[in-house]
């Protein structure tokens, strides 16, 4: 099988007819990762032969899978525990009034024994936190409601980002927006609107990805990058990023014939699987 998150690259240059290596930025909700993880926030180094991992967002843990992926308030615990410990349970009862009492004991059970879960790097769950803290959206009827509704809710006239921390795991480029939680909850206290938080998320997002994208550059140097994925169909996040990454030197290719989404992962994954047939033909002949 071809790597999803490979496919939305190769789906991205395909569109922009780019040839030999770029970088891939590619955020979305959810897509097998080759080390049983569920990536979602990826960069990528490669062309449509092969790929390689260069960094991503900082793991969390995602208890029951898909239904996590339905309920934000989850996720939005999950963030609070790992960003400020044992504080996020009474914390989330106050932000999240909706909460189902059993199941944040269940959830407050599993990370306290350390249960083994499936971990995740998923944009989108992280979308999912900000909206169910911010109380825009604590359940997803539909896929990627929460991120919809907060990019809808976002002040464009808010100025200012969040903190956020970039690591190096053993040649792996962590970006960990664990920093950003306290600042964010202050705000909240101190009466910063939604619109306006919803907003600095967004900065911070384009803050971490352009830093990130930058040090990538400097280890591969490859100055071509394309944006790729659900997250994508977010207009703040598309435009703002784009904008700091040219204005950092980078050439920048998106999507706008195929969709950045799921919708548009057939086109890389057929390219991918042309690509390798001609060489296993060409090696063999």
């Amino acid at each position: 099988a071809i790597q999803h998150h490979w496919a939305h690259m190769a789906s991205a240059m395909a569109e922009n007819q780019l040839q030999g290596e770029v970088l891939g930025l590619i955020c979305d909700g959810t897509g097998w990762g080759t080390d049983g993880a569920v990536w979602g926030g990826e960069i990528l180094q490669g062309d449509y032969r092969q790929f390689s991992r260069l960094g991503h967002l900082q793991y969390l843990p995602l208890p029951g899978g898909d239904l996590t992926a339905r309920r934000p308030y989850r996720m939005a615990l999950l963030y609070l525990l790992a960003a400020i410990g044992e504080k996020a349970a009474a914390l989330s009862r106050d932000l999240i009034p909706a909460f189902p009492e059993e199941e944040r004991e269940l959830m407050l059970q599993r990370w306290q024994k350390g249960t083994r879960e499936l971990q995740t790097s998923s944009c989108g769950r992280l979308f999912d936190a900000e909206a169910a803290v911010l109380g825009i959206c604590i359940v997803n009827r539909y896929e990627g409601q929460a991120a919809i509704e907060l990019e809808a809710r976002a002040d464009y006239t808010q100025r200012g980002s969040y903190s956020y921390a970039l690591n190096d795991e053993n040649g792996m480029l962590i970006m960990n927006l664990l920093p950003m939680w306290p600042e964010l909850l202050a705000d909240r206290k101190k009466g910063i609107s939604v619109g306006g938080i919803a907003q600095k998320f967004h900065l911070t997002l384009v803050d971490v990805f352009t830093a990130a994208l930058d040090r990538s550059r400097e280890k591969s140097g490859l100055s071509r990058v394309v944006l790729s994925g659900g997250a994508f169909h977010n207009q703040i996040l598309l435009f703002k990023l784009s904008e700091a990454l040219k204005k950092a030197g980078f050439e920048v290719y998106h999507q706008q014939q195929v969709p950045p989404g799921d919708g548009g992962i057939a086109l890389g994954q057929a390219i991918i699987a042309s690509e390798v047939k001609a060489n296993v033909s060409g090696s063999t002949g």
